[in-house]
């Protein structure tokens, strides 16, 4: 009954500890940069995790959640369950600083994706 009461307790603490905070990105993708908005993205171990609110080139809403992986200086990322449906990838490196510049490549378009920490 103790190990049931810890196993408790434990799981109790783990579902009630508050979220690690994400680092807020600004973010262009696209083609033509079209599509902006912000990313908040955490990075662990080399595994990338978030969400993002952007807008497409007519101001529509688009938001997903983020995955992917970081390793020495190269980032993929993938769209999860995006609100219009279209899933995408990004690759990109690090570049001077702390600004990520690669491309994006959603559905048959291809274009830039540019992210940046905002301070």
């Amino acid at each position: 009954m103790k190990n049931l009461t810890t196993l408790v307790a434990m799981i109790t603490i783990i579902a009630v500890a508050p979220a690690e905070a994400g680092e807020n990105w600004k973010v262009i993708e696209g083609p033509n940069g079209a599509v902006k908005g912000v990313w908040n993205v955490t990075i662990a171990g080399g595994q990338i995790t978030g969400s993002a609110a952007m807008f497409d080139a007519k101001g529509k809403s688009v938001q997903y959640g983020l995955t992917g992986t970081v390793e020495g200086g190269a980032f993929t990322a993938y769209r999860l369950a995006p609100t219009n449906g279209v899933a995408c990838i990004y690759r990109g490196q690090r570049q001077t600083g702390d600004a990520i510049q690669g491309s994006s490549i959603c559905g048959p378009q291809s274009g830039i994706w540019k992210a940046s920490p905002t301070k």
